[in-house]
């Protein structure tokens, strides 16, 4: 009889598989079962949850910046994997026409959040960096 030995990787695939999916989500590690909003089975699946996040943020991150430098037209949502376009200059997106018509423009609330989150961390860095530079005119201003 041959049994297939789950890798790391595999049991990593298999857990993003059983979230994408819903519902409870069994422990490739410990061979316990998950139900969302309760408190997690072992260390190794609550570090690949995090890993998990951590990455679907950095993927955000990453996407939203090729946008602003011009390289990227859309974000792939790492949530749900849809494609998240703006509308082409001139054209008028109603809001019943978004994925989640008069809801959001995006296809769910998880990109949503992250993409405010991005912006409003950019947001927050300007301006700690505007006021340093206004303190360091002040301290320079002081000194003469």
């Amino acid at each position: 009889m041959n049994h297939d030995v789950m890798t790391e990787a595999d049991k990593v695939l298999e857990v993003d598989r059983q979230i994408r999916a819903g519902g409870p989500v069994w422990c490739p590690w410990c061979r316990c079962m998950n139900v969302p909003n309760k408190p997690q089975c072992c260390v190794a699946f609550q570090s690949c949850l995090d890993d998990r996040a951590a990455a679907q943020l950095e993927s955000v991150i990453a996407q939203q910046k090729a946008i602003e430098l011009g390289q990227a037209d859309a974000i792939v949502c790492p949530y749900c994997t849809q494609v998240n376009r703006a509308p082409e200059p001139g054209e008028a997106r109603h809001p019943s026409d978004w994925k989640r018509p008069l809801v959001s423009p995006f296809c769910c609330d998880l990109l949503q959040a992250a993409v405010v989150a991005v912006i409003q961390r950019k947001r927050t860095e300007d301006y700690i960096r505007h006021a340093g530079k206004i303190g360091e005119a002040v301290d320079k201003a002081a000194r003469n």
